[in-house]
């Protein structure tokens, strides 16, 4: 563990190597049991791919980080701003989801569904364009990679979307749903941490340990096919589910 340590420098991935067998175990079962193959189930399943992926990226981005000296530039920027977008990608299918899992499709003009994906669309172009400008991140010749004065607000952005999902979740609830809300607010405060700590310190990469938590509690509290089946049957509903 020390020679992975040393490998990545300052750089800390422990969080994101403790996210793949966790996501891959999720994924696994999840597609076993595949359900009907709605919006909220995609999404579900797209959010977990997406920080998979966005984990890959990270592990990569952070040891190109660790050895900018013997690495060309565009290398650094490629994997970093892969990560980004993927984060940001993921944060996206997480929001969809819960959008959909809530049926905020029948309570909001469609529109508004189509438009929060912009927002994202201008985001991702400040992060692909950031060796143009250098406001989100930078390498500098003597002291490594650096943060921009984007690089804070980026996740300030993210925390965007997971304030309406609070708010979604928390005017949705009744007396049916009421464990499957708790479980959504859960996941969210969970991936509020995990955003302002990497936030907090860029070095070490919380954000997927945390959205992993947040899968992780979703799977549980609501997405896990198991929930809906009676073990003799198969069939019986035990706990009533959000999506239809």
């Amino acid at each position: 563990m020390d020679a992975v340590w040393n490998f990545f420098g300052d750089w800390n991935v422990d969080f994101c190597l403790a996210s793949i067998p966790i996501l891959l175990l999720f994924l696994h079962f999840y597609m076993k049991n595949r359900e009907i193959p709605l919006k909220d189930t995609l999404y579900f399943r797209d959010t977990m791919v997406m920080t998979l992926v966005t984990i890959l990226f990270g592990i990569v981005g952070a040891a190109v980080c660790a050895h900018w000296k013997q690495v060309p530039y565009w290398l650094i920027y490629l994997f970093n701003v892969l990560y980004y977008i993927g984060s940001l990608l993921t944060a996206f299918c997480a929001f969809r989801y819960t959008m959909e899992t809530l049926h905020m499709a029948d309570r909001i003009d469609k529109k508004w569904f189509t438009l929060s994906a912009i927002p994202v669309a201008v985001m991702a172009i400040v992060v692909i364009t950031t060796p143009w400008h250098a406001c989100f991140f930078t390498i500098d010749p003597d002291l490594g990679v650096l943060q921009g004065p984007l690089y804070v607000p980026f996740y300030g952005f993210l925390l965007f979307y997971l304030v309406f999902c609070f708010i979604a979740a928390a005017t949705s609830e009744n007396k049916e749903n009421k464990e499957q809300i708790d479980g959504l607010l859960l996941s969210g405060a969970l991936i509020a941490a995990g955003t302002i700590l990497e936030a907090i310190d860029w070095q070490t990469l919380f954000l997927p340990f945390f959205i992993t938590l947040g899968v992780s509690c979703i799977y549980i509290t609501v997405r896990n096919p198991d929930l809906f089946k009676d073990k003799k049957t198969a069939s019986s509903p035990v706990l009533p589910s959000i999506s239809s």
